[in-house]
């Protein structure tokens, strides 16, 4: 045959998004994390029309001059006083910020439009007005205004002092032109498409203001600190034992940093305080590395003390590159606080103040739902649930910093440590690729080989080893399962797979009849069964399946085919129907775009059972040309092509 059928697997294999993309973001936010700038680092600019055909720049006089990494800008009157502010967008802190507009101009006019016979929104209607002296205002509402921005759907209008409205008109989307009457200087107003009326509109008595903020550039101040928004676990390091039920601080610390140094008496002072919040510290000697330093300092430290290996600030410098955004070297003295179960709450970069240390200590106590709040510098409403654990995001930065290993090992202790579908998914792909097919089994299947759960275990690693295509270790596990789980349908339908792909079309057929005796208004799996029939000769049988496969989910690709290619190649006068298969194909092929080879290869050979052998060398050509394009195997379209121009029809088995 020309082509073999379509066959699901294939056709639902995933494509790839450019890893040339994908490299060329992370490059760019590690630039960004590094403090790099979109803009440069240059200020935000404002510039004014003089209405004399120029522009002057305004940006120091307006207050809009700022170091702002800004992304958008969008406009509104946020507070219905007749001026129009200013949301700006930025990359960088604060990510949003409103300049409100205080002075004073002229007159002014707003509108919010609403359409009937166009858009709700009345996104492309333009207004203009009329204020006589040939002086027109004009604006159209327009939908987006920068990277993730909308400005408000009111259209405002400055009108200058003393205006009188003349008249006024909405060219609406799809043509139609209204002229409007009722409008008020100074005043907000709705306008309805087809009411020809503007009514007026009162604003909400509502609170709309904001805490102002003044704009101050502050002295650098290396103590900050950082409370993440989800905790996330470090992994386990030598030299830092589990202390069990209590959360742990560690520290890095130098003795010839003098702010380490009383960091560390004031601990050693406050040692009942804190050990009565349940904290533990680990003071780790960052100066001790080199073996160089000696001792110089005559401390009693009462917590926990050592070395502070190159594993240990690897770990810990990774870390904090991957989850904060400005990617600095770790100052001495860093603190990480870690929760009873080892995840980081909170990092400290410089001396951290006593009462902060013990406050966070407390606010470990509380759900994660309200703790999380501290993570922002304003209380608000949260648009989303948790943050779900970053576990495969620490992961990778492991791996890209060179070390694998420590990829792996982090991942599968968090899995002992916490449930994650997600990474436990991850941590499999990593095993398979590896080929280390046993211990992907036991992370897929998240279960151990036992007597009492041989069989799930079986079942469970089959079906994600077939997943992945792992087609011979996926059959032979969920063979083992079968007596167990024969009357199950999905078992029955995913062995016959394993069963197929490793060429024992028999037995394939078999699960795939069993599957449909019990699931028989499943369209996927009729269409398997009609594979596997025609495969085995029986192509009469496979025609019934594939029909019902189309009766249950109409205009499905698949079926549709293998079905008209059945109706243009089989051997048996009786079952041939080009027609059929003409009318099958031909809107798969138009819904596809008409690029897709395989279709295109079925369309030539229900032609050529026709007898047009000139529209199927015509069509066999394209298909050729589209097979080449991507590198896909053209022995078969060959051989019918030289069919088709010798005038003879294809024919099957």
């Amino acid at each position: 045959m020309s082509q073999s059928p379509q066959n699901l697997s294939a056709a639902l294999a995933d494509v790839k998004a450019s890893d040339r993309y994908k490299l060329g973001w992370k490059a760019l936010t590690e630039l960004i994390g590094q403090g790099r700038s979109f803009s440069g680092n240059e200020s935000n600019c404002c510039f004014l029309n003089t209405r004399d055909g120029r522009f002057t720049d305004a940006s120091a006089t307006t207050g809009l001059s700022l170091y702002d990494d800004g992304r958008a800008v969008a406009v509104c009157d946020w507070n219905f006083d007749g001026s129009q502010d200013i949301w700006v967008s930025n990359r960088n802190a604060p990510r949003v910020r409103l300049l409100r507009n205080s002075s004073r101009g002229g007159d002014w006019l707003a509108l919010r439009l609403s359409g009937t016979l166009s858009n709700k929104d009345a996104v492309g209607a333009r207004v203009v007005i009329d204020l006589g002296d040939n002086k027109l205002r004009s604006k159209t509402l327009r939908a987006g205004d920068g990277f993730l921005a909308q400005s408000s759907k009111w259209l405002h209008f400055g009108l200058g002092n003393k205006a009188t409205i003349l008249s006024a008109k909405v060219y609406w989307p799809g043509g139609k032109v209204e002229k409007i009457s009722g409008l008020k200087i100074n005043q907000y107003h709705t306008i309805e498409q087809g009411k020809g009326q503007a009514l007026l509109w009162k604003p909400p008595t509502g609170n709309s203001e904001i805490k102002t903020s003044k704009i101050t550039f502050n002295e650098s101040n290396d103590n900050t600190r950082t409370w993440l928004i989800g905790r996330i676990p470090l992994p386990r390091l030598e030299g830092i034992p589990d202390t069990g039920d209590s959360p742990k601080l560690i520290n890095l610390w130098s003795e010839s940093c003098a702010p380490c140094v009383a960091e560390i008496s004031e601990w050693t002072k406050h040692e009942k305080q804190i050990r009565d919040a349940g904290l533990d510290i680990f003071a780790l000697n960052v100066g001790l590395l080199d073996g160089t330093q000696q001792k110089t300092t005559h401390l009693t430290f009462p917590f926990n003390s050592g070395k502070a290996s190159p594993e240990i600030l690897d770990v810990l410098d990774i870390f904090h590159r991957t989850f904060v955004e400005l990617q600095q070297p770790l100052p001495i003295p860093t603190s990480f606080l870690l929760d009873k179960e080892g995840r980081v709450a909170a990092i400290y970069k410089g001396h951290v103040p006593l009462s902060t240390l013990l406050d966070d200590v407390a606010l470990l106590s509380k759900p994660e739902s309200e703790a999380r709040d501290a993570a922002v510098p304003f209380s608000g409403r949260w648009a989303s649930d948790l943050f779900p654990p970053q576990a495969i995001r620490l992961a990778e930065s492991f791996a890209a910093a060179g070390n694998p290993s420590l990829r792996k090992r982090y991942l599968k202790d968090y899995l002992l440590r916490f449930k994650s579908e997600e990474t436990r998914l991850y941590l499999g792909r990593i095993l398979l690729d590896e080929n280390n097919l046993e211990q992907a089994i036991r992370v897929f299947a998240g279960i151990s080989a036992t007597t009492e759960n041989e069989a799930e275990y079986h079942r469970s690693a089959g079906i994600l080893l077939l997943k992945y295509n792992q087609i011979r270790p996926a059959r032979d596990h969920l063979r083992a399962a079968l007596s167990v789980y024969k009357d199950n349908p999905d078992f029955r339908f995913n062995l016959g797979i394993a069963e197929a792909g490793s060429g024992n079309l028999i037995e394939s057929l078999n699960h795939f009849r069993a599957c449909v005796r019990m699931k028989p208004t499943d369209a996927v799996a009729h269409f398997q069964l009609g594979n596997a029939l025609q495969a085995t000769g029986k192509g009469h049988d496979a025609v019934t399946h594939y029909r019902k496969s189309l009766q249950i989910r109409p205009g499905w690709m698949f079926p549709a085919n293998n079905l008209a290619w059945l109706l243009s190649t089989h051997p048996d006068s009786e079952l041939r129907n080009g027609e059929e298969a003409i009318k099958l194909i031909t809107p798969i092929i138009k819904a596809d775009g008409g690029k897709n080879h395989t279709t295109l290869s079925t369309l030539a050979a229900a032609l050529a059972e026709t007898g047009d052998f000139k529209g199927a060398i015509e069509t066999t050509t394209r298909a050729l040309h589209y097979a080449q394009s991507v590198g896909a195997n053209d022995a078969g379209l060959r051989a019918a092509l030289s069919n088709y121009r010798n005038g003879k029809a294809f024919r099957g088995k």
